[in-house]
């Protein structure tokens, strides 16, 4: 089956590139571009704010010169499960709508271009990892959306960084609300035990990249890493287009 599913989405990929011949529109303000990286025109990618220079030691946030700590406030006060995240730019106006049409709005054609930015900063690091797992969607909000844009990013990106990626190994076991709705403590309580590992054997003493879309409080890899840990994982590195910024 997953053979075939992996066949379906490369000939998806063919009849959407067809449809929308990659590097001639822009993903984000759809002025025309001719190949430019990213997919998107020098305009666009001039505002997009990306993550140079101190970050966060452990899950990845800019950090401003004047800020003490090597970690940010949030992961000062919360103790995450993850080895060390990685994103590439702040979450905000200007990359908001890349990463609501790609969720929601039907253009998951945008995770082979948001997939570039993530592996020019996964090349930036000197991970040695086993393989790639991105962040599942439970089935029913999976047929509701029509695909896992998590699993699309980490296909890419597997696909450049020529990795193996697994997404039968990781399963979301029940249905819950979307995170970006509710509070801090109704994100924890939402989440908890929301994921299973099923091949529990294969992940033990493994480097393993957990792929998401966008990094905020942390909750959901959190639980997904909860979940990975009671089966010998060796480390958990978390990669994410964009991630939100401590206020």
């Amino acid at each position: 089956m997953g053979i075939i599913r992996d066949w379906i989405y490369e000939m998806g990929d063919t009849f959407l590139d067809l449809i929308f011949p990659s590097g001639i529109y822009c993903i984000n303000c759809d002025a025309p571009i001719y190949n430019k990286p990213y997919g998107l025109c020098d305009s666009c990618r001039e505002k997009i704010k990306w993550i140079k220079g101190r970050t966060c030691g452990k899950c990845g946030k800019p950090l401003e010169n004047w800020y003490f700590p090597d970690a940010c406030r949030d992961c000062v006060n919360e103790k995450h499960l993850f080895t060390k995240g990685f994103s590439c730019a702040v979450y905000d106006d200007s990359v908001k709508k890349i990463i609501i049409d790609l969720k929601y709005n039907g253009k998951g054609y945008y995770a082979k271009h948001i997939a570039e930015m993530m592996y020019q900063k996964l090349n930036e690091q000197n991970l040695q990892i086993d393989f790639i797992i991105p962040v599942p969607l439970h089935p029913k909000k999976q047929k509701e959306r029509g695909y896992n844009q998590s699993y699309l990013l980490a296909k890419h990106l597997a696909h450049l960084s020529q990795t193996e990626i697994n997404d039968r190994i990781l399963i979301r076991n029940r249905y819950t609300q979307s995170q970006n709705k509710l509070s801090l403590i109704n994100r924890q309580k939402n989440i908890k035990n929301a994921f299973t590992i099923i091949n529990n054997g294969y992940i033990c003493n493994k480097n393993i990249l957990l792929v998401d879309d966008v990094y905020t409080t942390g909750n959901t890899v959190d639980a997904c890493c909860k979940e990975m840990m009671r089966y010998g994982v060796k480390n958990i590195y978390i990669i994410t287009p964009v991630i939100g910024k401590n206020e």
